[in-house]
């Protein structure tokens, strides 16, 4: 199960979340189960194991990832810092870079609905929109 887990996040591209707790364990076996020295040397061997196992954690994340805004019904949204890209809602293509303060703007404007009626009913409301457009 493991082997093929760590096959397949070698082939994805990031942005990727990946299992940690995987990744733990095989810090935690690299770590306990080899020396730091051999004949007062460091184990330059284990070293590259450790690296590699972070490496594959920092990949998962190195990549930009900008996801399509929920905002695409809204006109464009700028905001007044002017090291920020112009966020366009139009696609993901528009917006050339993602930083604290746009991903801090998008958190700000999220209205979080914890009505499970309201849910279901939004719910409902896009996959019959979904299917009608389909048709």
């Amino acid at each position: 199960l493991f082997r093929s887990y760590r096959l397949a996040i070698t082939k994805l591209s990031p942005p990727i979340i990946p299992f940690i707790p995987l990744f733990l364990k095989d810090m935690t076996f690299l770590h306990e189960g080899n020396k730091t020295l051999v004949e007062n040397l460091i184990n330059f061997e284990k070293m590259r194991m450790i690296s590699k196992t972070v490496q594959m954690i920092h990949s998962c994340r190195s990549q930009t990832y900008v996801p399509l805004s929920p905002l695409r019904s809204r006109h464009h949204y700028v905001l007044e810092d002017s090291n920020v890209a112009r966020v366009s809602t139009c696609s993901e293509q528009s917006l050339t870079m993602r930083c604290a303060a746009t991903t801090w703007a998008y958190i700000i404007q999220m209205k979080v609905i914890d009505d499970q009626k309201k849910l279901s009913q939004l719910s409902r409301n896009l996959e019959s929109s979904l299917d009608a457009s389909q048709t």
